[in-house]
């Protein structure tokens, strides 16, 4: 067979694999115009090697890792291209981000051993699953299982390194794997919070009006009620709502004659409970409009303060769980209603919660660390079928 023969083959057979390579672009970047542009500089690349072709070999692996490659080597401009006009205007005091490769290598790192030694094997040096097997001394089937996890691991790593260095520093106490849904890996780490506040902002802005209706799916009258009966009431008892939504609780206590802060950072929701108190002419019922990430209250002011389904929003739960202690009086109590950790990603993802539940003992353990102890605990089933938790801890001061 002749040179230019020889090449017209390999052309052809090139082809076949057409949809298989635009289709890996276009999930790998998620958009038509990009993957069709990458499609082109592979097939440009493929021709350019024709000569260095084998069609004996796998053309389609071949395809796909320079495929692979492009998609990198896009999303490294991109990502270099995003960062310096974000830098130019909110983020000029902020580091570098971690070179790709420093990433990589630390997500590789991060797998157990085994998974390790056979995802390099594979994916760095490009070992076949027959060598690979009898150098693990595993079945074909069972190296397959291993690369697997190895991959599935892999990414989910790859994607926790991503995550604002806030986070990661607290990897041991926190469900990071419950964020990893949020991760752009190109864009600066700290924006992602940003990001997720302001959806959940703008959902509970369109929200507003029907929370009560929502809420109550998860916590009503009859299990408030419960949940108050547990505590003292003090003489002059000075209640803290944060992020009372639409008052729930806040203003059953109003009701009651107590002094109470309704706290949230939701225009929509204050300006509800506004005219809620204004109707009502509740002259111990205070509105603020604040971040709980940032607690604007004075040291021991508070006799209750109560999180009710506003802990999964919080980046760092135990640091809030710390600054309400701060802010309780020697003989104070929090309350904190969320749900147990769960997989309902659909539900989470439309209320944009950045955590997916928690189990109960690990809020037991932060707020014993943070010197509060644990009063009084239940749990029940939802209208949503996710389970609820209420946890009261008492301020430990001696």
């Amino acid at each position: 067979m002749s040179k230019q023969a020889k090449k017209r083959q390999t052309w052809q057979a090139i082809h076949q694999y057409e949809g298989i390579v635009f289709g890996y672009l276009k999930n790998a970047v998620g958009d038509s115009q990009t993957a069709r542009d990458l499609f082109q500089d592979v097939y440009l690349a493929a021709l350019e090697h024709l000569d260095d072709l084998d069609t004996t070999r796998s053309l389609k692996e071949w395809l796909i890792t320079v495929a692979r490659n492009k998609t990198i080597n896009f999303y490294k401009r991109h990502r270099r291209n995003t960062y310096q006009e974000l830098r130019e205007d909110i983020l000029a005091t902020e580091s570098e981000p971690a070179d790709f490769s420093e990433v990589v290598g630390n997500a590789i790192d991060a797998l157990p051993q085994q998974q390790r030694n056979a995802f390099i094997l594979r994916s760095v040096d490009g070992w076949s699953y027959r060598e690979l097997a009898d150098h693990l001394n595993l079945s074909v089937s069972a190296l397959t299982s291993l690369l697997k996890r190895a991959r599935e691991n892999f990414i989910k790593q790859y994607l926790i390194y991503n995550l604002p260095f806030s986070l990661r520093a607290n990897a041991e106490s926190l469900q990071l794997s419950d964020l990893i849904r949020f991760v752009d890996p190109f864009e600066p780490a700290d924006i992602l919070l940003e990001r997720v506040e302001q959806k959940s902002q703008r959902y509970f802005n369109q929200i507003a009006e029907n929370w009560a209706g929502i809420r109550d799916g998860f916590i009503n009258n009859r299990k408030l009620r419960n949940i108050l009966k547990q505590m003292p009431d003090f003489k002059h008892e000075l209640a803290v709502d944060i992020g009372s939504g639409t008052g729930f609780i806040a203003l059953h206590l109003a009701l009651q004659n107590k002094r109470v802060v309704g706290m949230d950072m939701n225009r929509k929701m204050i300006k509800y409970l506004k005219t809620t108190r204004q109707g009502l002419k509740l002259a111990e019922f205070y509105l603020l409009r604040a971040d709980a990430r940032r607690l604007p209250f004075k040291n021991r002011i508070a006799h209750k303060i109560f999180l009710n389904l506003v802990l999964h929003h919080i980046p760092n739960p135990p640091l809030l769980i710390r600054r309400a202690n701060d802010i309780l009086h020697h003989d104070g109590y929090l309350v904190i209603v969320d749900f147990m950790h769960h997989k309902n990603k659909q539900m989470a993802d439309q209320m944009h919660d950045l955590w997916m539940g928690f189990n109960p003992d690990s809020i037991s353990k932060w707020a014993d660390d943070a010197g509060l102890h644990l009063f009084y605990e239940d749990k029940w089933a939802s209208t949503k079928d996710l389970e609820l938790f209420c946890q009261i801890f008492k301020k430990a001061d001696v």
